[in-house]
């Protein structure tokens, strides 16, 4: 019997730069990140923003979602709150974390922010940040086990990165704040995504969308930025699976061959065929193919069998 694929929502997104945020958040300007000079709130563009959103032609779909980006929509006025929609930016469940990015909440506000959520009909969306101040991967780890205990919807993962004119740029600057490596960042994000794989929690984004006005005038000065960081943590994904079959299979020799799903071709293959030159050079291969198997589960990944001499 085949499978019966989810359909996915039609996400509307909509900004408020720091609307609603009482602090300052040491890794924040969300001004950069949105483009917008404003966080102020028109529900009359924001209505515009879902008719132009529901005019685009696209598939059938059954659900459709809007989600806030940029500010702190639970510190908004009352009747905006009514007005409008919620996400939760969680970013760590660890107080000493919160404390040092000068979140102003601490992990239980947290915690009872989403028992409340959850006597609601909404759907819960969280954010985590891993890198920030006092972060490490055993603090990211503790997030993520606490907040998949709600059981939310689905999950954002971003590594924190240096962005112009806010606080975590002055602490750079200074040398106060190291932010992680792109390597780096791709191993800690990894671990959450298959620790959320394995509790069927969606992780629906892993780093921040690219954009024109993100990548202009050095708006992030540092940090583990890439515009395909979530295609650069599933080929690390895909690596380590392939390098797990072929130590299964000390004997090959010559070449190598990989079904994987069509759509995950270059997801196996890595960024510019990074994947297979590192496993032909760490298994002495001559040459690897991967080849399309839409039978297989989404993820899966297998040798080909050798043909017969």
């Amino acid at each position: 019997m085949g499978r019966i694929k989810k359909q996915k929502p039609l996400i509307i997104p909509l900004f408020i730069p720091h609307a609603g945020c009482p602090h300052q958040c040491a890794f924040c300007n969300q001004k950069v990140i949105a483009g917008q000079k404003t966080g102020k709130i028109s529900l009359k563009a924001v209505r515009r923003q879902i008719d132009q959103f529901l005019t685009y032609p696209s598939e059938k779909r059954e659900t459709v979602q809007i989600s806030f980006y940029g500010g702190n929509f639970l510190g908004l006025e009352p009747e905006s709150i009514r007005a409008l929609l919620d996400e939760v930016g969680v970013q760590s469940m660890d107080d000493r974390v919160l404390e040092q990015a000068r979140r102003g909440h601490t992990a239980l506000d947290t915690k009872n922010a989403l028992l409340l959520l959850k006597e609601t009909p909404y759907d819960i969306g969280l954010q985590i940040m891993t890198g920030l101040p006092g972060d490490n991967e055993a603090s990211t780890l503790l997030t993520a086990q606490k907040l998949a205990e709600f059981s939310p919807a689905f999950v954002r993962i971003y590594p924190a990165l240096v962005l112009k004119d806010s606080l975590l740029a002055r602490w750079y600057e200074t040398g106060k704040f190291h932010p992680l490596t792109l390597d780096e960042a791709i191993h800690r994000v990894k671990t959450l995504y298959l620790f959320f794989q394995e509790r069927a929690i969606p992780v629906i984004r892993m780093g921040l969308q690219a954009s024109d006005t993100l990548e202009a005038d050095q708006n992030v000065l540092a940090g583990p930025y890439h515009p395909a960081f979530g295609h650069l943590v599933l080929s690390s994904i895909y690596l380590d699976k392939a390098s797990e079959l072929l130590k299964k299979n000390p004997g090959l020799t010559g070449k190598a061959t990989f079904c994987v799903r069509l759509q995950n071709i270059s997801r196996m293959r890595g960024q510019n065929n990074r994947n297979i030159k590192i496993l032909k050079k760490r298994f002495r291969l001559d040459s690897i193919d991967v080849i399309p198997d839409d039978g297989m589960a989404a993820d899966d990944i297998r040798l080909a069998e050798r043909e017969p001499l």
